[in-house]
């Protein structure tokens, strides 16, 4: 089986751990903070091992990362990525809303 690096862009770094204070500040709910970011590292780097078989989107909004962007979810954001070789680049975090309403 094929594995694969898994970087994360710094601006990605910035927005997950922005969504992470949100929920903690804003709904008061540590806990629930950090079983999110928990989660989400966890979505980001199990693409080690599956990035490619994610089909490439044909959404235009995932596409302004590369002809070959892909996502994935994790509850209600998406993970927008690219793969290069051996390696997994993470790109963007958004939430799934804005990637849907682009038809």
């Amino acid at each position: 089986m094929k594995k694969y690096t898994v970087e994360i862009v710094s601006s990605v770094r910035d927005e997950i751990f922005e969504y992470i204070r949100f929920i903690r500040d804003e709904y008061k709910s540590p806990l629930t903070a950090e079983r999110h970011l928990i989660g989400l590292l966890d979505e980001i780097n199990s693409l080690s091992s599956f990035a490619e078989s994610i089909q490439v989107s044909t959404r235009q909004r995932v596409l302004i990362h590369g002809p070959n962007a892909r996502s994935i979810k994790y509850k209600k954001l998406c993970i927008i990525y690219t793969v290069h070789n051996e390696r997994v680049i993470v790109h963007e975090l958004l939430p799934c809303s804005m990637i849907i309403s682009d038809l």
